[in-house]
């Protein structure tokens, strides 16, 4: 806005006069120069406009020069009439603006100029004084928003907030790198009492000596100084150490008290969903209210009355905005609890279909194992080759007749074990190398054993031999 005009005016005897007017903001104060009709010419009228409105100097005819104080409602000296009223009026109300916004920058410099000497004064960062700057900044852009503040004010009180917020960051940036130092030693310390807890929970023995050692770092823990890095590293390390003494005492089931995190999440959500009905309750009663207070407003009377029901009307109405405002977070921690449930549910199912892939191959080495004691049954045919008493080509035939004999059984037990395989496929695909793995096992395992029963045999019909003339002879006998 500019704070030089000129106006061209007349007196009450009808004679011109060019009016150059100033203001002067600092002191709410117009500058007025009168130029006589007599004494204008061009190349002054052309001055004023282009260079004087720009504050810059040119030389000036005979003229007056008086200061008056700035009216709320004209700027032309008195016994003079200006051409243009509406201009001078627009006018008035604009260098009304200029000053007002200008005791409202010198406040604010003032205030600024407060803050510089106590944060010069400091040796240490000190958070009043930071949260001071912050509130005082707030309000500087809150007049900016408002377009109460001219830009170039703006500007310079954002410049030398800027100067002080370095000096507070400095100090404060000093005030950190200590206090990681403290903390760094606060947290080994901690270290060295929680690796004897450690070695005390490994050992089991004490526990609930040991449980209150830990509730005694955890009310320890609240009074030191520690940086969030280090304060969760050390929470980490004693509720794992919790968890570990739990276990000890109480076993695997000490740790969760057995309730799933999808069931505690149904929990959390069916409170949630009862909040959100009394909450949007207690909204639909206070629009009752409101309608309620603004039909009654049209039968007041009395003032006093009226004015006390309109504070009535704007507190219901605050209390609904504020209501809504929660309903409307709450309605955003369903939408998430919502989004996890569904997440929870498919880890869920995926570790119920683990669990019965599990079983499934673990019924599956059952049988298997089942099966090949089963046919164990037929390896008593070995007994059998050790009763025979007859001649070597006879033993041999026998000898062979067990070979082929647990062939057969290893070809059974192979068949058996892809029948298995072929019903596990139908539970899960996946089972299936397992089950032809096994199966090779098992294969390998009956050849084995056969190969062994016809070492044996072949062992007792040269202890046969050895023994065939004795037989003999007790035969003759």
């Amino acid at each position: 806005m500019k704070t030089r005009i000129t106006s061209w005016c007349k007196n009450a005897n009808d004679e011109k006069f060019l009016l150059a007017l100033e203001l002067i903001p600092e002191t709410n104060t117009v500058k007025c120069l009168q130029f006589k009709d007599e004494d204008i010419t061009d190349s002054l009228i052309e001055d004023l406009n282009s260079k004087w409105k720009n504050h810059e100097e040119i030389e000036l005819p005979t003229h007056e020069a008086n200061e008056t104080e700035l009216k709320v409602d004209t700027i032309i000296p008195e016994g003079l009439i200006p051409e243009k009223e509406s201009d001078i009026s627009v006018k008035v109300n604009e260098w009304n603006f200029i000053v007002l916004s200008s005791k409202l920058y010198e406040s604010y410099k003032s205030e600024l100029s407060e803050l510089k000497d106590r944060i010069e004064r400091i040796e240490q960062f000190d958070k009043g004084i930071w949260e001071n700057l912050k509130g005082f900044w707030s309000k500087v852009q809150d007049q900016l928003r408002e377009k109460n503040l001219f830009r170039e004010h703006g500007s310079m009180l954002k410049e030398h907030t800027n100067e002080l917020f370095s000096k507070l960051k400095d100090l404060r940036t000093k005030m950190d790198k200590e206090f990681n130092l403290e903390s760094g030693k606060n947290k080994q310390d901690l270290y060295n009492e929680l690796d004897g807890i450690d070695a005390k929970i490994k050992d089991g023995q004490r526990l609930q000596a040991v449980f209150d050692e830990l509730k005694k770092i955890q009310q320890k823990l609240k009074n030191l100084k520690l940086n969030k890095e280090d304060r969760s590293k050390i929470w980490e390390r004693i509720d794992k150490a919790f968890k570990e003494v739990k276990e000890k005492k109480f076993g695997s089931a000490g740790n969760s008290g057995g309730v799933s995190a999808l069931e505690r999440l149904d929990k959390r959500y069916k409170g949630l969903i009862e909040a959100l009905k009394k909450m949007d309750n207690s909204i639909n009663r206070d629009k009752s209210d409101l309608e309620y207070q603004n039909n009654r407003n049209k039968d007041f009377v009395n003032q006093l009355e009226a004015q006390i029901n309109i504070a009535k009307i704007a507190m219901i109405e605050e209390r609904i905005r504020s209501k809504s405002e929660k309903l409307a977070e709450m309605n955003k921690t369903r939408l998430e609890l919502e989004k996890k449930r569904g997440f929870l549910e498919i880890q869920e199912k995926k570790k119920s279909e683990e669990e019965k892939v599990k079983q499934a191959k673990e019924e599956i080495k059952e049988r298997i194992a089942s099966e090949i004691e089963d046919n164990k049954d037929d390896a008593k045919l070995q007994k059998l080759a050790d009763t025979i008493k007859e001649g070597t080509d006879k033993l041999k035939e026998v000898a062979e007749k067990v070979e082929d004999k647990l062939e057969d059984i290893a070809d059974k037990v192979e068949d058996k074990l892809e029948q298995l395989a072929d019903k596990a496929e139908e539970q899960k695909d996946k089972i299936e190398d397992a089950v032809e793995d096994m199966a090779e096992k098992a294969f390998d395992k009956a050849k084995d054993i056969a190969s062994k029963v016809k070492s044996s045999i072949e062992e007792t019909i040269e202890k046969l031999q050895g023994d065939e003339e004795s037989d003999k002879t007790e035969e003759e006998k």
